[in-house]
Order: C-alpha cells, then sequence, then structure tokens
C-alpha cells in the first residue's frame, strides 16, 4: 500500500538507493508504479543509480529496464539521460536480435 511504501523509504540509509543493484531497482520503480508513491529526492536517487549501472560494465538484464522504464512512464517520471541510457545499454541485444519480444513492447510502451 501507499502507507507501506512510504515507510519502507522513510527506513531507508541516506545514500541506500545509490547502492541498490539493478535488480532491486527495477523492483522499487514497479511497486512505486503500483502504488502511485512519487518523491522528487528518491526519484533522483534511483535515476543517479541507474546511470551508474548502465554506464558501468555490468550487462543489463531487457527485463529490468523494461521494469524501471515502464515504472517511470506509469509515473509519468520521465529523465531524458535514464531512457537514451537505458537504451543504449541494450543496442547490442537489439542488433542482435537477441532482446526478448515482451521486454522489447514493454520498452516500447514506455517510451511512447
Amino acid at each position: 500500500t501507499f502507507s507501506q511504501m512510504v515507510r519502507y523509504i522513510e527506513s531507508m540509509a541516506r545514500g541506500a538507493i545509490l547502492r541498490l543493484p539493478m535488480e532491486q531497482l527495477a523492483q522499487l520503480c514497479q511497486a512505486c508504479a503500483r502504488v502511485r508513491y512519487f518523491d522528487g529526492a528518491v526519484h533522483g536517487d534511483v535515476c543517479s543509480a541507474i546511470k551508474v549501472h548502465v554506464r558501468g560494465r555490468a550487462s543489463i538484464k531487457p527485463e529490468h529496464v523494461a521494469d524501471i522504464l515502464e515504472g517511470f512512464a506509469e509515473l509519468n517520471a520521465y529523465d531524458k539521460e535514464v531512457f537514451e541510457l537505458s537504451i543504449q545499454s541494450l543496442s547490442s541485444m537489439v542488433a542482435g536480435g537477441t532482446l526478448d519480444g515482451r521486454s522489447r513492447s514493454r520498452i516500447v510502451a514506455a517510451v511512447k
């Protein structure tokens, strides 16, 4: 519920969001979208953490990118740089034809 999300976010130490792995960031974005929770500071931390992940050398799973972009879109919380970097991080999968159809359609819907 919304109140549970507020309590969860308030219980996190400052900067904890910045250290979350991509999978947990995706889950957080989906949970926020489900209960329609938006906090500008939290959104900023999530965006910063995502940028670190997509700029890094770690492999990014398309389902995590889809969860994040879909969550942002549902909250109408677009961040141009996050969207662009996320899509660029998947460009090799798109070019190689290895991006699964479900993730692709979710990402395309979020970008529209």
